[in-house]
């Protein structure tokens, strides 16, 4: 229709008509632009949204502590230091024989935490990074995820190291009775020739090491995704969350 208008005008020369045809169809187009590209930006920044919700959800999981992790990394830490303690001073109480030969059979398990990085991983693997406009947080998101690889890859490294520390000790004894439900663990040892073996000593103060050097890793991985969880928070509009406390 506006063709025909444009036609008609021409043959008569209405320039001015022609001019306010023109005017209106260069409007319409750039209003119909703009409507999609309003379109658009809309469904980015709802994308945009549930992503940082996903997010915000993956963190608060990840850095919820697990009692029962808590207190086996204590209790493992706690053992250990005791086993030390013991060879060193070449005497072991019959109140502290329960604790050492658990802690003998166990040492160096510590565990560290499960962190749920499922949107990080989708938004780096379908090229949607750039869906978060602010890029401060983005680029916090992607410094947070190379830090984890690095640490993880690290943890990775001192657990290889544990391992084959405790292959170089398993000859040293044997396990007679174990219980699984409350881990009551007996052990056939000799503790005075551990007690005078300074290899054997050494193995198990290596493996402590390496344990409380994961601990600490983990640690530190804990603060980077608090840090992360406060800054997707702020964005959000929500309240950081307090520190989680394991009961």
């Amino acid at each position: 229709m506006i063709l025909r208008r444009v036609i008609s005008h021409f043959r008569k020369q209405e320039w001015t008509a022609i001019a306010l045809d023109f005017l209106i169809v260069v409007v319409g187009v750039f209003i119909g632009i703009q409507v999609s590209n309003w379109n658009e930006q809309r469904r980015e920044h709802a994308l945009e949204h549930q992503y940082l919700e996903r997010l915000y959800a993956d963190l608060q999981e990840s850095m919820t502590p697990k009692p029962d992790r808590v207190t086996w990394n204590e209790t493992r830490m706690a053992q250990q230091e005791l086993i030390l303690s013991r060879l060193r001073s070449g005497v072991l109480p019959e109140a502290d024989r329960k604790a050492f030969e658990q802690g003998l059979a166990l040492c160096g398990f510590v565990s560290g935490i499960d962190v749920d990085w499922a949107t990080v991983d989708e938004l780096q693997s379908t090229g949607a990074m750039n869906i978060i406009r602010d890029i401060s947080l983005r680029s916090l998101i992607v410094k947070s995820d190379s830090d984890l690889r690095r640490r993880q890859s690290i943890i990775e490294n001192f657990r290889a190291s544990i391992y084959a520390f405790r292959r170089q000790m398993a000859p040293r004894f044997g396990v007679v009775e174990f219980s699984g439900e409350d881990r009551d663990i007996s052990l056939d040892y000799d503790f005075e020739a551990l007690a005078a073996d300074p290899e054997f000593v050494n193995t198990l103060s290596q493996i402590h090491f390496l344990s409380q050097f994961i601990l600490d890793v983990t640690n530190a991985q804990t603060g980077d995704l608090r840090h992360l969880s406060d800054e997707v928070a702020l964005r959000l509009g929500l309240e950081a969350e307090p520190p989680a406390v394991p009961e």
